[in-house]
C-alpha cells in the first residue's frame, strides 16, 4: 500500500532533515571556510581513529578512514572534523564522517551505498522512455535519519532492492537529469514521459519524500554536457543557478521542470496533465 505525503510525512521530512544537519553544515562551512586553527597531527590521528572505531562499532566491517579536516568559519566556530571513509572490501565506495567536539559521529555510508547499487536501477527505468537522449548528473537515495537510527540492525545489511521493496514509505531521493531535445519538442509528450517515470519509480515503491529537476537541452549540445557531467559520478546537482541563467538566455536550455515530495504530493499528481504546469516556461 502506497502512503501518501500527508502530516506524517511531513513531520517525517523534518527529521530527515535533522539527521542531515551535520553533513550539510560541513558542506556550507566548507564553501566559506577560512583559515582553520592549527591541529596537531596526534589530535588528527585521535579522531581519526576514533571515526574507524565508530563506523566499524556501527556497521560490523572495516573502513579506511582518510586525514579528517577541521572545518569551520569565525561566525560558525570550528567544532566539526570531516573525513571522506571507504569500506576496506569497497575501495571506490567514497562517504563522509563527521565528528564534533561533542563526541557525536554522523555518516552518509548507507545513503552513498544505497545510491550507487539504485544507479542501474534508475538508469534503466529512464532509458527504457528516453532511449539515449537523456543523462543523470546528481542521484541522492537515501533513507530518513531517526528511522535509520531506530532500525539500523534490520537495514544495515540490506541492499538496495530488498529497501525500495519495503521500505518504500522512508526512503527520499534527490536527482537532476537532462533531457536532450530539438527546439520544437512537445511539452506535452515530455510531460508524458516524466509521468511515466514518475509512476514506475516514485509512485511504485510509496517514495515519502523526492525533488527532480530536468533540465531540457538542445540536442546539438548533447556531446558536450554529456562529457562534462557524466565524469561527476553523480556528485554534482546539474549547473548552478548562474550558468543556467546564462544557458537559458542563449537557448541552449529550453526549459526546466520540477516536482517534489511532500510539495507535489502522490496525490496531487495522477495524470501527466499534472505536471504540464511545472514547466518553467
Amino acid at each position: 500500500m502506497i502512503k501518501r505525503c500527508g502530516v506524517r510525512e511531513v513531520n517525517t521530512t523534518r527529521k530527515a532533515r535533522k539527521n542531515f544537519l551535520i553533513l550539510t553544515l560541513v558542506m556550507a562551512v566548507l564553501l566559506v571556510a577560512g583559515c582553520a586553527p592549527y591541529v596537531s597531527r596526534d589530535e588528527k590521528e585521535d579522531i581519526q581513529q576514533k571515526m574507524t572505531a565508530y563506523l566499524t562499532s556501527r556497521y560490523d566491517k572495516e573502513f579506511v578512514v582518510q586525514e579528517p579536516r577541521l572545518v569551520g568559519n569565525e561566525g560558525l566556530g570550528y567544532n566539526l572534523f570531516a573525513a571522506k571513509a571507504y569500506p576496506k572490501d569497497q575501495t571506490s565506495l567514497l562517504f563522509n564522517v563527521v565528528w564534533d567536539k561533542d563526541g557525536k559521529a554522523e555518516d552518509d555510508y548507507l545513503n552513498k551505498r544505497w545510491t550507487k547499487e539504485g544507479k542501474k536501477h534508475v538508469e534503466s527505468i529512464l532509458k527504457d522512455i528516453y532511449g539515449e537522449d537523456m543523462l543523470v548528473v546528481y542521484n541522492n537515495f537515501y533513507y530518513f535519519g531517526q528511522e535509520l537510527d531506530a532500525n539500523l540492525n534490520e537495514l544495515k545489511d540490506l541492499n538496495y532492492a530488498d529497501l525500495i521493496n519495503g521500505h518504500g514509505a522512508t526512503l527520499g531521493c534527490h536527482m537532476d537529469y537532462f533531457v536532450f531535445v530539438d527546439s520544437n519538442y512537445d511539452k506535452k509528450a515530455e510531460a508524458e514521459k516524466v509521468y511515466k517515470f514518475y509512476d514506475e519509480y516514485f509512485k511504485k515503491y510509496g517514495f515519502n519524500t523526492y525533488i527532480v529537476s530536468i533540465s531540457y537541452i538542445q540536442r546539438e549540445y548533447k556531446a558536450e554536457y554529456v562529457e562534462r557531467f557524466k565524469a561527476h559520478n553523480y556528485e554534482t546537482m546539474g549547473f548552478t543557478r548562474e550558468e543556467a541563467d546564462k544557458l537559458k538566455s542563449e537557448k541552449i536550455i529550453l526549459n526546466t521542470l520540477r516536482f517534489s515530495c511532500p510539495i507535489d504530493k502522490l496525490s496531487q499528481i495522477t495524470k501527466p496533465d499534472d505536471l504540464i504546469s511545472k514547466f518553467e516556461y
